[in-house]
């Protein structure tokens, strides 16, 4: 589902731009050109301001999902044709409902495409 852009977050929720609150259970921040993690208000975030996490599942967020960074799993990663690999890989990962990835997502491929 495509909605307006996350303007902050009420109760745990994220609220858009429109007003509302979506009652979600996961949440794929997919970065565009340029990352912004200012509206993630949870303690996350390294000394750099960027999330901790491992292949795209953010640690000690359950449900919280990264997808466009640089080098998230491979060098292509925020590039069009790494992207939808790595979507793929958190999709499968949101819908076995386990909040890690299962241990043949896990080896992350340096270099690869």
């Amino acid at each position: 589902m495509r909605v307006p852009r996350t303007v902050g977050v009420e109760h745990g929720r994220p609220r858009l731009e429109d007003g509302r609150v979506l009652d979600v259970a996961n949440v794929v921040c997919c970065t565009g050109f340029h990352p912004g993690f200012s509206w993630i208000d949870l303690p996350v975030l390294d000394e750099r301001g960027e999330p901790r996490h491992r292949a795209g599942v953010v640690d000690g967020a359950p449900g919280l999902y990264l997808v466009g960074l640089h080098f998230l799993y491979a060098m292509s990663s925020a590039m069009i044709h790494g992207v939808g690999r790595d979507a793929e890989r958190i999709a499968r990962t949101v819908a076995a409902g386990t909040g890690a990835l299962s241990p043949d997502l896990e080896t992350v491929a340096v270099g690869g495409v």
